[in-house]
């Protein structure tokens, strides 16, 4: 799960052309309204074969609800790096 907000046509957004983009902001992804917050998740999971699960192999994006546990759905941990001038 990445800190992304879902939104369906998130590559067609002005933020995608964005460098380094975060995504849709919240305003944007989220529908007024709305009683669940999807984020994006990314990437493999260790339950789905190639034949299976097309939505977890590792180019995959999809949405995730912001609550769910699911024990095969994990989280990256980054940091923004800022060059030394």
């Amino acid at each position: 799960m990445v800190a992304d907000f879902y939104h369906p046509n998130a590559y067609e957004l002005a933020s995608a052309t964005a460098p380094n983009s975060a995504g849709p902001s919240e305003k944007v992804a989220i529908p007024p309204g709305a009683k669940v917050i999807y984020k994006v998740t990314k990437g493999g999971s260790f339950l789905c074969s190639d034949v299976w699960c097309k939505g977890y192999q590792p180019g995959s994006r999809q949405q995730i609800d912001n609550e769910s546990p699911s024990n095969h759905t994990g989280f990256r941990c980054v940091m923004d790096v800022v060059a030394a001038e």
